[in-house]
């Protein structure tokens, strides 16, 4: 059996005077298509991007109903996860909001706390809680219905429309859409003991 593996190229990152200046520490673009090619290689127009400053405010810019606006005007923000038009930011005590394409998850993040990370497929998202559990929204057919209702679990990963979750055990559920790029085929024979990635 051949296995294919792709990834997605990141964007350039912003230059690091301009980092520096306005105190920003990350910046996460949306995974649509250009409508204006970046001018110079820092400034992307036409792409919802949101930038993490140092405070945890979030600053986002783009196109408008898919994520360019409604950022959360608090602070506290530790990190932030997109689709290809929405994002979801997660803060220091667990809490999530989300912003963008309502359809793509810019809507329907849980109200809880306790949340340690959000991973993401094209179309949904997925967040991961202490105790292992998942809840996940967006498309469903992207992954944002059907997560396990089981606790345990320690990582998740992702393909353009589904989920894959793995337990300390090595068990595995996936979710999502099945579409010919997405089917992971699971051999018990020569399935890894663990799985060892770098976040």
């Amino acid at each position: 059996m051949r296995q294919i593996f792709l990834t997605r190229m990141p964007s350039p990152p912003l230059k690091s005077t301009v980092q520096s200046q306005s105190g920003v520490v990350r910046i996460v673009e949306a995974q649509v298509r250009p409508l204006i090619a970046a001018i110079p290689r820092f400034i992307q127009i036409g792409v919802p991007s949101a930038a993490l400053k140092a405070d945890g405010s979030i600053t986002a810019w783009g196109v408008p109903g898919f994520g360019g606006t409604g950022a959360p005007a608090d602070s506290g923000y530790t990190k932030i996860y997109s689709t290809e038009d929405a994002f979801a930011a997660l803060k220091a005590d667990g809490s999530i909001t989300a912003w963008g394409n309502p359809y793509t998850g810019g809507i329907g993040a849980p109200s809880g706390k306790g949340y340690t990370k959000i991973y993401s497929s094209g179309y949904a998202f997925a967040a991961l809680k202490a105790d292992g559990s998942i809840t996940a929204w967006g498309r469903s057919g992207g992954g944002g219905l059907g997560a396990p209702d089981d606790s345990g679990y320690t990582k998740i990963y992702s393909t353009r429309n589904a989920f894959t979750a793995v337990k300390a055990d090595g068990s595995v559920t996936a979710w999502g859409g099945s579409d010919a790029n997405d089917t992971v085929k699971v051999n018990e024979d020569t399935m890894p003991e663990s799985i060892a990635t770098s976040d």
